[in-house]
């Protein structure tokens, strides 16, 4: 009986990684994540990786050959520069991301932090999608249409009612 009950514990133990590691990664892994410009490879599950999906898509990252692609970098960030290097494009340091799972998560973290958690000193839940592009990208009018469409939200709602914050 009682190695029955270890068992079942470690069992427990190891679908809980399983399951917290694909929520976290969007159920990439070493072995079976190959994201590409293809959008049908990129990472899903939950509301933070939909909104990482439409900011992916406003800044290029499904045209295979442009910078968000080519420097794994699907937000256009620039904050991972000190940890993985940069380079100079339109006057900002975009970051590149050693391969596109990294870009993705860091993406996936820097939108989990602000907005979810409520830890960045530039973001907030409280901001409009629009104050958010004013922020994020160069061409913040074209960049706040884009990704507000494909999510289904106002310019105008607050970013935290997205991630019921």
């Amino acid at each position: 009986m009682g190695a029955l009950l270890i068992g079942a514990a470690v069992l427990a133990v190891v679908l809980f990684y399983g399951l917290t590691s694909q929520a976290a990664t969007g159920g990439c892994n070493s072995v079976t994540c190959n994201i590409t410009a293809d959008e049908s490879t990129w990472p899903s599950g939950d509301v933070v990786w939909n909104v990482a999906r439409a900011i992916a898509r406003a800044e290029g990252a499904n045209v295979a050959g442009t910078v968000p692609d080519t420097l794994n970098n699907p937000g256009d960030i620039s904050d991972g520069g000190a940890t993985y290097g940069f380079e100079m494009h339109s006057g900002s340091a975009v970051t590149h991301f050693p391969d596109k799972q990294t870009g993705w998560q860091w993406l996936y973290n820097k939108l989990h932090n602000a907005f979810v958690l409520g830890q960045s000193h530039v973001y907030s839940p409280n901001m409009t999608w629009t104050d958010l592009a004013q922020k994020w990208a160069g061409d913040w009018q074209n960049w706040v249409t884009n990704v507000t469409g494909p999510l289904n939200v106002s310019q105008d709602d607050r970013v935290g009612d997205y991630f019921g914050t």
